[in-house]
């Protein structure tokens, strides 16, 4: 039973890590794993695991996910976990019991799997393998008040694996067992020391990831601001609201409210990359939501005043009929007359989300926007954090949170980070981001010039 911890690599060839070797060969109670993504915590000590209950007749093992629709998700359903024939094989299994997850193996021992948010997790029960998937995600109390005593009572063994989210109690263990404490052991394996992702893949990581996450994720690090996945934007809520100034343009981001939700709209100056507006509000029927989010609008796209602007608006779900009808609105000859716009959808998936995510996280990082310090914005980004399934990161609000402001935001700044700020002509020395006015109406030029070049081939 077991396999080699080896890592397929892109040209074919099996690597064995001395790290999974050592974790396999360690025979301490207390035993920590904290590899990067796709690094193998989870199945290497899923086999942990299952060669301990084999080894040991009539005892009962116990893993655990932070909620128990992920442990369905990274335990139960995943073909390459639990069932996968070097885990769990079918020679060793007795009967599987689907409705409450639990395998009772040949030689009496039992394992079942949970989610820490389902009540009956908290009885503990007479668990000697104890298995916290995810551990950093678990609460202290779950394993100082619950299990700790049962397994120091039944001279039981634990695994805690998974990433660190902020300097937390699993940080805190893994450092002490690090430092030599008695009866721990602790392994860890970032993805700089790790043949799985090329060069080229982790620097992609890297740029497209929020930086917390991917210091967390792939560099198994404990950073301060793990939790949430925005930094820094509270030192950048300088902006104040304003009204459209003549000759300007804007960009307009807006999130429809789905169920008890709230619609939010957020509008960036083009020429500042400043929020100029944050509009938020519920309980109200379709008609007057239209209403509202088309004056917002047209405050920002008035041709007398010489503004336009662009605006982006979610199509998946409810806001399909919306967009459809603001659309129509828009085309309509004495709106076209007395307002420039430019209507975006913007189809929301896991995937876009997690661009959206990363570009707005860049933005503050790199100290290039600045926002309004409006109360419910400031507490949704402080609250915004991420979930993670077998093959991506999710992205969202808290339960009972709400992320509006968040969306409506990331669509506003969408696609900002790879542009210059529009010129402003009354400014011409202000240096924009690195480039005074001078060298971006140079690079304007130039680009001109290669279009009608490029035109006339």
């Amino acid at each position: 039973m077991g396999r080699p911890a080896v890592f397929r690599v892109p040209n074919g060839d099996d690597i064995k890590l001395p790290v999974h070797d050592a974790y396999i060969a360690s025979r301490a109670l207390r035993q920590m794993a904290a590899f990067h993504r796709r690094g193998r915590k989870s199945g290497t000590t899923l086999e942990k695991v299952f060669k301990y209950l084999w080894a040991n007749p009539g005892i009962v093992g116990k893993t655990l996910a932070p909620q128990l629709k992920q442990a369905r998700e990274i335990i139960w359903d995943d073909p390459d976990m639990l069932f996968h024939p070097n885990v769990c094989p079918p020679s060793i299994i007795a009967k599987i019991n689907k409705s409450d997850r639990s395998i009772l193996l040949k030689n009496g021992s039992i394992w079942s799997l949970d989610g820490a948010d389902d009540p009956q997790t908290k009885r503990g029960g007479n668990v000697k393998v104890l298995h916290l998937t995810e551990a950093g995600d678990h609460q202290e109390e779950l394993w100082t008040q619950v299990y700790e005593p049962i397994l120091i009572a039944n001279g039981g063994i634990a695994f805690f694996e998974g990433n660190f989210r902020g300097k937390n109690w699993y940080a805190r263990l893994f450092d002490k067992a690090r430092e030599g404490r008695p009866g721990w052991a602790a392994f860890l394996l970032s993805a700089r020391n790790s043949p799985i992702f090329s060069k080229e893949e982790l620097d992609d990581l890297e740029q497209n990831t929020p930086d917390a996450v991917f210091r967390s994720e792939y560099l198994c690090e404990a950073v301060d601001s793990m939790g949430t996945v925005f930094r820094n934007f509270e030192r950048l809520a300088t902006a104040l609201p304003s009204d459209a100034v003549k000759g300007r343009s804007y960009r307009i981001g807006v999130d429809l409210a789905k169920n008890q939700d709230y619609t939010s709209v957020t509008v960036v100056d083009r020429h500042t990359w400043k929020e100029v507006r944050v509009d938020r509000f519920n309980a109200l029927d379709w008609t007057l939501i239209k209403q509202r989010i088309v004056q917002d609008i047209c405050d920002y796209a008035a041709i007398e005043n010489e503004n336009e602007a662009e605006v982006v608006i979610e199509v998946n779900g409810v806001g399909d009929p919306i967009f459809d009808d603001i659309w129509n609105w828009s085309g309509q000859e004495e709106v076209s007359k007395k307002y420039k716009i430019n209507l975006k959808p913007f189809t929301m998936s896991n995937a876009s989300k997690g661009l959206l995510v990363s570009n707005l996280s860049m933005l503050f990082d790199k100290a290039l926007i600045e926002i309004i310090k409006e109360e419910n914005a400031m507490r949704e980004l402080s609250e915004f954090t991420y979930k993670k399934t077998a093959l991506y990161f999710i992205y969202s609000h808290p339960d009972g949170g709400h992320d509006d402001t968040v969306i409506s935001k990331m669509l506003a700044y969408w696609d900002l980070g790879a542009k210059l700020p529009l010129p402003l002509e009354e400014q011409p020395e202000k240096h924009q981001w690195g480039f005074t006015q001078d060298q971006i109406r140079k690079i304007q030029q130039q680009k001109a010039q290669l279009d009608r070049i490029n035109s006339l081939m």
